[in-house]
């Protein structure tokens, strides 16, 4: 028997009038207190039992995203003359544990892979390890690591180039790397390329305590930081890349250009600086025809370590710069020579 609330009990299937459709569905005919006969049947339907759904597991979510952006000045392990430069690749681990391997970048001195991962499970104090190899057809060669601490990023993630250790001797090579902590749609922004600092030193101090390089006439660069203002203005800022560092260009004081016009403006009291960042990197140049010049014009005189880059002209030099896919992996007017192996 069910009851519906009502003084009348029902009956299931008691009234051959309608008999049930279905094992899913019988019909209960309600009879009323009128026994000469039915009046009009009310119709209740009895559904079947479904089962509830049950709630998805919520999916779960990255604790960080990193990508790998790229690397630059990394040394060039293939020497064989015809054979080209690095095919690189980079693998991250936590411990033992693999987390990403990038593509192989073929033939490039300045890779760039652009692949990002999710770190799903992290421990507070472990770091990330990023080694950078150069595949052969021998095997792979190492070419450097950065060891990263994402503890140091939690707060607001990290896009910055760090430098490789062990990358080799007198090789000073950079990993770019980007990181975004949950919560945040996008990686943070760069350091920028370029930037403005306002020093001002005072009454009774004579010297900013820079050496600059003027030699090529346009650009003045920063070859050494000693004691007085500039320094001073790099201990009291926090955010270092807006610092005043060795080999950063200066391309306007006060808004003057030209290097020797710049020179004048050190003799006020107060400077405004305009200064682009330096970009280390690495070229492999082949020279096919032994007999074929290289076409550089340098200054006479190698100064402060560095060899100016003063023209370009015909030569096998100009003839990587035509085949360069890349402009960051061309030879430019004005660039600085550090070494050459």
């Amino acid at each position: 028997d069910i009851s519906t609330g009502n003084s009348c009990p029902h009956l299931l299937a008691a009234c051959p009038k309608q008999p049930p459709q279905n094992a899913a569905q019988e019909t209960m005919f309600c009879c009323t207190a009128d026994k000469q006969g039915m009046q009009e049947d009310s119709v209740l339907e009895i559904q079947p039992t479904k089962d509830e759904p049950q709630a998805a597991d919520p999916e779960p979510k990255p604790k960080f995203s990193i990508m790998v952006v790229g690397a630059r000045g990394i040394r060039n392990t293939d020497w064989l003359p015809g054979s080209g430069s690095a095919d690189c690749y980079c693998v991250v681990s936590r411990g033992e544990k693999v987390l990403h391997k990038t593509k192989t970048i073929n033939n490039s001195m300045m890779p760039r892979w652009a692949e990002e991962f999710d770190v799903m499970e992290y421990e507070d104090g472990e770091t990330l390890e990023f080694k950078v190899w150069d595949q052969d057809m021998f095997g792979s060669d190492y070419l450097g690591k950065v060891v990263f601490t994402p503890d140091s990023f939690m707060e607001k993630g990290c896009n910055e180039d760090f430098l490789l250790e062990e990358a080799g001797a007198n090789i000073r090579a950079y990993l770019g790397l980007k990181m975004k902590v949950m919560g945040q749609e996008q990686y943070p922004d760069g350091p920028r390329p370029e930037f403005e600092v306002t020093l001002d030193r005072g009454g009774g101090v004579a010297e900013w305590g820079l050496e600059l390089d003027s030699q090529d006439l346009m650009h003045l660069q920063v070859y050494v930081v000693d004691s007085g203002p500039v320094k001073q203005y790099n201990e009291a800022t926090l955010d270092p890349s807006m610092h005043i560092i060795k080999s950063d260009f200066v391309v306007s004081v006060n808004g003057v250009t030209g290097a020797q016009e710049m020179l004048k403006q050190f003799q006020e009291s107060k400077v405004t600086l305009k200064l682009v960042r330096a970009i280390d990197i690495t070229v492999i140049l082949e020279n096919t025809a032994s007999y074929q010049q290289h076409g550089l014009t340098v200054p006479e005189k190698m100064k402060n370590e560095v060899l100016v880059v003063m023209d370009i002209g015909s030569g096998y030099i100009k003839e990587h710069n035509d085949k360069c896919e890349n402009d960051s992996e061309r030879i430019l007017k004005y660039d600085r020579i550090v070494s050459v192996k």
